[in-house]
């Protein structure tokens, strides 16, 4: 007498390297009459590890966004600080100008140490400026890189809760290429 199976159950329990958590997953199938107990099998172990991956793959995405979102506040706090250097190397800047100003009127020509501080003003306003530009450039992208993570994830566990593998494997592929 040949025994059928009616119900396969496939679980696994997954550890999260470097940290005290795991997750477990398992997946319950009844068995048409005629199904093949095996073909059940293969089909769960693979669903149970898809649905693994993914819940990697949105974790992964959480801690771009958020490692992301805390480059942008960094950022935030080197950008208040050259727009501060800007404001004294400019005021610095038109203190030279004006005392060059007012030796070439009284003396028909302007000192070597004037011209030389000014220029030296000159210099570390326009790195200030590169600075800025460069920080804010930073930003801009860490912001994007961000956005698209939470975007990626948001759009992947709409995925997983709709059950569309499809897009699901889909999604992983173009987030893994973009980020």
């Amino acid at each position: 007498m040949a025994v059928r199976v009616k119900e396969l159950r496939y679980a696994r329990l997954f550890n999260f390297p470097g940290r005290y958590e795991n997750e477990r997953i398992e997946l319950v199938f009844e068995l048409d009459e005629h199904e093949d107990p095996k073909a059940a099998w293969a089909r769960a172990y693979d669903m149970v590890h898809m649905l693994h991956e993914v819940g990697e793959t949105i974790r992964r995405f959480k801690e771009i966004e958020d490692v992301a979102w805390d480059r942008v506040r960094h950022l935030e706090g080197s950008i208040e600080e050259a727009h501060r250097q800007i404001g004294r190397y400019t005021a610095e800047v038109e203190k030279w100008r004006a005392r060059a100003e007012e030796e070439r009127k009284e003396k028909h020509r302007i000192s070597r140490a004037t011209l030389c501080q000014l220029g030296d003003a000159e210099e570390r306003l326009e790195e200030a400026k590169k600075k800025l530009a460069e920080y804010e450039k930073r930003q801009a992208w860490y912001r994007k890189m961000a956005e698209r993570a939470e975007e990626l994830g948001r759009e992947l566990s709409k995925a997983m809760r709709d059950a569309d593998f499809n897009k699901v494997q889909e999604l992983r592929a173009h987030g893994q290429a973009s980020l």
